[in-house]
């Protein structure tokens, strides 16, 4: 039987004691998954609403397509449907590193710093 007085053997599987770790260090952790979760999720959102409009943009485009009368107006809404959606995926691009960036910045993680440069 152990006494008050005594220490209890250290659990194997107890994390702060395998890193060492105290409330504080915890403090820090928590504060990090708790932004890259929040983070996760907003830029499951974004790519969601950005998948959507780009959807219907797409047929859209098909319905033009579909409507032309001649191979130069063909050639015409193709090229029109591409400089469209390429400048369109790159917006999303420059969302999503913004978003990757304020998350960053948001959970202390000093690499926050090098992806604002």
């Amino acid at each position: 039987m152990r006494h008050a007085t005594e220490k209890a053997a250290p659990n194997p599987f107890d994390v702060r004691a395998m890193w060492n770790m105290n409330g504080a260090g915890l403090g820090y952790g928590e504060k990090a998954y708790r932004a890259w979760f929040d983070g996760a999720t907003r830029m499951q959102t974004e790519a969601t609403t950005f998948w959507n409009g780009r959807v219907a943009k797409d047929m859209a485009a098909l319905t033009m397509i579909g409507q032309c009368k001649d191979p130069a107006q063909a050639f015409e809404a193709q090229m029109r449907y591409a400089r469209e959606a390429m400048a369109d995926y790159y917006e999303e691009g420059q969302r999503m590193m913004g978003l990757m960036r304020d998350v960053a910045s948001e959970s202390g993680v000093p690499m926050a710093k090098a992806l604002a440069d």
